[in-house]
């Protein structure tokens, strides 16, 4: 029995005769292929030596002609391909700036037409509506007139007339003109502004001018107001407590429709090089009417802390 631990179960198939059969092939070598080289590296066993060869061996050859054509012919499309991005972001880039260049440009152009306008809609209000000025051989007396006379009800809620308002007081008063409240003309419309919200019925009367010492001149005026309903609300009520049901103090229903005449002197300095007001500065005796219609200095003084006392 020819079967055993030894003899495998096809060992008739591993005959010489099977085995002959068998062609022998070379071997094939290692090599590597780099197509970015446009060139290979082919792995070889190092000459005899005391050493064993190591993986890292490796050495430039030459390809064969084919293959060196289509490793040249990919790499000039590789190339190609890249050349053109670059071309395309370059020109990317170039529009990008020019367009931005435009941009700015239309942007720069657009607001130098703009100011041109302004100053053309300002030229043409300047010649339409023309500033009122004070002549330089206008006297003091006739700019004081003026004054009370555009100002006879306080500061006017119409443009046009507030326009006219402003315009005068630029030309009849230095910008540095001192003032009770400050100095410049800022302080004379923020002064005449809290006036006239807090006396909505002003009449100021100009009942005569007097010469002063150096060019002052001095103004006695009857101011005339009314109290309202609105104005005791917005002066004698606390905050937050402005409603229907609200308690007046008791002496508040004297002072509902009263008429209040207030007599009031306006000293002007005169700058007679320049044609203008260097100062102004009023009093205003508010007290007097106060204590007949109210009788006690008390309630008087009520009213003079409150926003009625603004004058």
């Amino acid at each position: 029995m020819t079967s055993n631990l030894l003899y495998p179960p096809n060992s008739h198939l591993l005959t010489d005769v099977v085995i002959s059969a068998v062609v022998a092939k070379n071997r094939r070598p290692a090599s590597v292929f780099n197509k970015a080289d446009n060139a290979s590296t082919l792995e070889q066993p190092s000459h005899p030596s005391s050493h064993q060869p190591t993986s890292s061996s490796i050495v430039q050859i030459t390809q064969p002609s084919v293959v060196n054509d289509v490793v040249k012919v990919a790499w000039n499309e590789l190339s190609t391909a890249e050349k053109s991005l670059q071309l395309y972001r370059q020109r990317r880039r170039a529009t990008q700036q020019r367009y931005r260049k435009k941009i700015d440009h239309r942007a720069a152009s657009l607001e130098a037409d703009v100011a041109k306008l302004q100053k053309e809609v300002q030229r043409i209000e300047s010649m339409l509506h023309p500033p009122p000025t004070v002549a330089t051989d206008t006297s003091r007396w006739t700019a004081a007139a003026q004054f009370f006379s555009l100002f006879q009800n306080g500061i006017d809620t119409a443009k046009e007339k507030e326009h006219v308002q402003i315009r005068f007081l630029q030309a009849a008063m230095a910008p540095n003109i001192a003032f009770n409240d400050g100095y410049g003309i800022h302080a004379v419309l923020k002064n005449w502004s809290h006036r006239s919200l807090h006396h909505e019925k002003t009449e100021i009367q100009l009942v005569r001018l007097e010469p002063g010492s150096e060019g002052i001149v001095v103004a006695h005026l009857s101011n005339a107001t009314t109290i309202t309903e609105s104005m005791l609300r917005k002066s004698l009520l606390c905050a937050g407590k402005d409603d229907e049901n609200s308690e007046w103090p008791s002496f508040a229903w004297k002072l509902l429709g009263q008429r209040l005449t207030i007599r009031t002197i306006v000293r002007f300095e005169w700058d007679y090089e320049n044609s203008r007001f260097d100062s102004v500065f009023y009093e205003a005796d508010m007290l007097t009417p106060l204590l007949d219609l109210l009788g006690n200095m008390q309630d008087a003084s009520t009213v003079l802390s409150s926003s009625l006392g603004i004058y």
